[in-house]
């Protein structure tokens, strides 16, 4: 199951938020594995990201978000007899503020707020906490 919701509160102010379930384990294969969770992917995911560009003359073109993603235990294989060997849960949060002029808008982006450790689905390690900045031309 799979959810999203957009939310334009006021001019200016957006919500995004999404759910997803997954309830995938194995069948028909063997007793040792038999209704366990293999490489699925988490049981649960979230994320969260909002936004705001200022609307006021003065501070008119700057824009502020912040959002996030959280992802549960992933497992990886699991056994009756041998156990299980999973990816833990993690939430991984990130910010950005940029300026918008007519043709140009600049944004500087951090990534990995806390520098959290964490693992992605195919077991390896994510990035660390890592600063962007973006320059776009409209033409």
């Amino acid at each position: 199951m799979e959810t999203e919701l957009i939310v334009n509160m006021v001019k200016g102010f957006n919500i995004i938020a999404g759910y997803a379930y997954n309830k995938a384990y194995s069948i028909n294969t063997n007793a040792d594995i038999d209704g366990l969770r293999q490489w699925t992917g988490p049981a649960q995911t979230v994320n969260l990201w909002v936004n705001y560009a200022f609307q006021a003359t003065a501070l008119q073109g700057f824009s502020i978000g912040a959002g996030g993603n959280y992802n549960s235990k992933a497992y990886i294989s699991q056994s009756r007899q041998y156990g299980e060997f999973h990816i833990p849960e993690y939430v991984v949060m990130n910010a950005v503020a940029g300026y918008d002029i007519k043709r140009f808008r600049i944004s500087f982006k951090v990534d990995n707020l806390t520098n959290k450790l964490y693992w992605g689905s195919y077991v390896n390690q994510m990035m660390p906490r890592r600063f962007s900045a973006n320059l776009a031309v409209k033409l």
